[in-house]
């Protein structure tokens, strides 16, 4: 029988307590420094041929499709590329204390995050984002990506990449209710077993975005979380709505004015 799973969330507490009673034997943190090092290998072992920059140009090959340059969308790729394995695995790769902490939240849940599966089960180890002008030219892209048959028609180049590194690419439309975060999340899962998060998000909501991580890492470490009239927590709940409704807004006023055109 399991003793208690850790009420609250400390570290040390919980890699002991996930080595000595749920996965006895394992080592948490020797895991994850494999798993990096296993992924930055893949992706970042010589830069110019690496599935990173692969993967970049796949993304600006699939920006150059018709349905997006219609819209005349602008993007930009954030963190900046990476131009060593260190500032890959700061910058790309969630760290270990962010890690261990979602073991701890997801298996609150239910018991069934390992070393043996984490890395397909916590899709967001591996992440970047694209920072575009609207919500709307999020929509655009994530839709353009979840079509593999128009990928693959797009270009020999885009059909080369499915054949041989990528199995699918999953779409998930990330509207987070209770915390004002809206924006599009995009999962390629490669061949190799790796899953890469990328996130879309508007250019209204990248300050906010910026903010809201900062409460965000702070809050995560709380077993619930309180919340005041007019505290720091709420009022940036609150304006993520807002912004949300900006977006929408906006996106209702340009085709107003297409359609009046």
């Amino acid at each position: 029988v399991l003793k208690m799973f850790p009420p609250s969330y400390n570290r040390d507490i919980y890699i002991k307590w996930h080595e000595n009673e749920f996965e006895v034997g394992s080592n948490l943190l020797k895991s994850l420094n494999e798993f990096q090092e296993k992924v930055t290998d893949y992706f970042f072992l010589f830069f110019k041929k690496t599935q990173l920059s692969t993967l970049l140009q796949f993304i600006n090959e699939v920006l150059r499709i018709s349905e997006i340059r219609r819209n005349n969308i602008t993007y930009s790729i954030h963190p900046d590329i990476p131009t060593n394995k260190t500032l890959f695995k700061q910058k790309y790769l969630k760290q270990h204390d962010s890690i261990v902490n979602k073991f701890w939240r997801k298996n609150k849940e239910i018991l069934n995050i390992k070393t043996d599966n984490f890395d397909m089960k916590l899709k967001d180890l591996i992440r970047f984002s694209i920072k575009v002008d609207s919500l709307t030219s999020a929509e655009t892209i994530a839709k353009v990506l979840s079509d593999k048959e128009l990928l693959i028609k797009h270009s020999k180049d885009c059909k080369e990449y499915f054949e041989n590194e990528l199995e699918k690419i999953e779409i998930d439309n990330e509207m987070k209710m209770s915390s004002g975060y809206f924006a599009y999340h995009c999962y390629f899962y490669f061949k190799q077993s790796f899953i890469v998060e990328i996130q879309i998000f508007s250019e209204l909501s990248n300050f906010w975005r910026k903010m809201s991580h900062k409460i965000y890492d702070k809050v995560r470490l709380q077993d619930s979380q309180i919340y005041k009239f007019n505290d720091v927590n709420s009022r940036m709940i609150s304006i993520g709505h807002l912004l949300y409704l900006a977006e929408c807004e906006l996106a209702s006023i340009e085709k107003e004015m297409e359609d009046k055109c």
